[in-house]
């Protein structure tokens, strides 16, 4: 009702008026359709960002926690790829 009482009084002005109100009312819609796009396009990418930390941060930790032990055969096996190779 109050709606369709607004557009009967905007239909009697000139059109001039009608022009701007329909830019007012095109341009809150681009808005707030702008506003919906970054916020889903912002939060992939911030969502993206964090899942990618954590990933990072997994990695780092067992990479930390495995203990690397030196070969004490590295001389014994070096002399028998030696040995090998001149049979």
């Amino acid at each position: 009702m109050v709606v369709q009482r607004t557009i009967d009084r905007l239909k009697q002005r000139p059109h001039h008026e009608r022009r701007a109100v329909a830019l007012l009312i095109a341009s809150g819609v681009v808005v707030v359709l702008f506003v919906g796009w970054a916020y889903a396009f912002f939060g992939g990418i911030r969502a993206s960002a964090v899942a990618e930390q954590q990933v990072t941060q997994t990695a780092a930790a067992s990479a930390s926690s495995q203990v690397v032990t030196p070969s004490t055969n590295s001389t014994t096996d070096s002399n028998s790829y030696q040995n090998a190779g001149s049979q």
